[in-house]
């Protein structure tokens, strides 16, 4: 991939520009540059712009692979991206540099770059994927007094320091940081900074995978950059009962016209009973934007007898825990970082298709024994789909649109961006490796669905070289 700043465009417009995007929390986007915008009448141009990225710090000190996936967002949502790196985990990097190639990667923890280094690097854009550890039960909810809240905490301070903010913030994590103290601090600074945001609670069953995982996200933009589509929840609300702080739970399509009706979308889960294994299942929450569900066989490769769950931990009593769901299934558990190696909560195994290995144990020897040989693991590759990432890119890949495509607002062929997506290759490791780095992933696709939303190509210029 060319260093050349070049803008890729559908329409013969040749726009060129030195683009930088530097991700420290992870993306601080420089001369963040050149492309189309949308015109009238539904005619949708393309955004495609070459950026250099740096996506990277010391947040994941574990095994993971966040600076993927923060990179795999920008992609799908249509720039071309030259990449740095700025992390402290080797395995991290290594993943990194397997997609994204091996140069310009840094080794540096986050809490070393000074605001006057933010303030060199002329960022137009910051994307932020903290720790969501300080924010859950398991994590002991201790918010900002926790360790691993010490680089989001730093990125707040910088921001009320460098001279010049960026013009936009993407933020994801866990449900309830939005009730956290960081949260209320990062508030604090974007107010004192001149910034208008909104956030969201989202799913992405909600745009078609079948896979559970409820995620806070923010999308933050310096005035008078406007949120055109999504309005603030206190003009939302017809009661005048809508608070600025309640997260948004639909998602308005880029063909949708502005949503009123994200507060009306009720907090609990809801859950229905799954056709195909009859069992109850989450349902992803209604809006104004429908998508269609697709069933887990859409993200399977043919069973192998690698993946089956041993027969070793079959034998165990907490294998009655297994949540067990069926190709036909239209939903599956969050995937984390413990799957292969503990039970309850770590994500779904799957009912094969046929009984793959037979039990070598005595018969009747222990509870699950009929089972055995029927459930597997979900191989990585099919984890990483489920996840959103594209292992395959091509037209038919892509078609009729890179993003999942809204039912109650059709894209037409003529709209419909052309695939330039990046194919996400997984490293060579061993299984319970990959699944360590693929787990907790936020959807890359369904960021890049909110930063469409959220009009993030505002602070691309248009034609006339003025903006949105």
């Amino acid at each position: 991939m060319r260093r050349s700043g070049v803008c890729f465009t559908e329409l013969a417009w040749q726009l060129k520009t030195n683009c930088e995007v530097h991700s420290a929390m992870k993306v601080n986007c420089g001369a963040f540059g050149s492309a189309l915008g949308r015109l009238a009448d539904g005619l949708k141009l393309l955004w495609r712009t070459r950026v250099r990225i740096w996506p990277g710090t010391s947040f994941i000190r574990d095994m993971d692979c966040h600076h993927a996936r923060k990179y795999m967002c920008l992609v799908y949502a249509g720039f071309m991206i030259d990449s740095v790196a700025v992390e402290v985990n080797q395995q991290a990097l290594a993943v990194y540099g397997l997609n994204f190639g091996p140069d310009h990667v840094v080794n540096r923890d986050i809490c070393s770059l000074t605001s006057r280094w933010f303030d060199q690097q002329q960022c137009r854009i910051w994307t932020m994927s903290p720790p969501c550890q300080p924010y859950t039960r398991q994590g002991k909810i201790r918010d900002a007094e926790d360790p691993r809240a010490k680089p989001l905490l730093h990125i707040i301070s910088v921001l009320r320091e460098v001279t010049t903010p960026p013009e936009a913030i993407v933020l994801e994590n866990v449900r309830n940081f939005e009730q956290s103290d960081s949260y209320s601090q990062l508030c604090d600074a974007l107010r004192t900074r001149g910034f208008g945001w909104r956030s969201f609670l989202l799913s992405p069953q909600q745009f078609g995978f079948p896979n559970a995982r409820l995620r806070f996200y923010m999308v933050a933009k310096r005035r008078p950059l406007l949120f055109r589509r999504v309005p603030d929840m206190a003009t939302a609300s017809d009661s005048g009962e809508g608070s600025l702080e309640e997260p948004w739970r639909h998602l308005p399509c880029s063909a949708a016209e502005t949503g009123h009706e994200g507060h009306l979308i009720p907090s609990e889960t809801l859950r229905n009973t799954c056709s195909a294994c009859g069992q109850p299942a989450p349902a992803a929450p209604t809006g104004r934007c429908c998508y269609e569900l697709q069933p887990v066989s859409a993200f399977l490769d043919a069973d192998d007898s690698r993946w089956l769950v041993p027969e070793g931990t079959m034998q165990k009593e907490s294998a009655r825990c297994f949540d067990v769901v069926h190709p036909g299934c239209r939903h599956s558990l969050c995937f984390t970082k413990a799957y292969g190696r503990y039970v309850d909560g770590t994500g779904s195994v799957l009912s094969a298709a046929s009984r793959l290995a037979e039990s070598q144990a005595e018969p009747g020897s222990y509870t699950m024994q009929q089972f055995y040989g029927l459930l597997r693991y979900f191989a990585p590759a099919e984890v990483a789909r489920l996840l959103g990432f594209k292992l395959e890119v091509g037209d038919a890949s892509c078609s009729p649109g890179c993003l999942p495509q809204c039912l109650s607002h059709p894209c037409s062929v003529e709209a419909a961006k052309a695939c330039q997506c990046s194919r996400y290759q997984l490293p060579l490791a061993k299984p319970r490796e990959l699944w360590g780095l693929l787990g907790n992933s936020l959807n890359p696709q369904v960021v890049a669905l909110v930063c469409e939303a959220c009009d993030l190509a505002d602070l691309l210029p248009c034609r006339d070289g003025k903006g949105h």
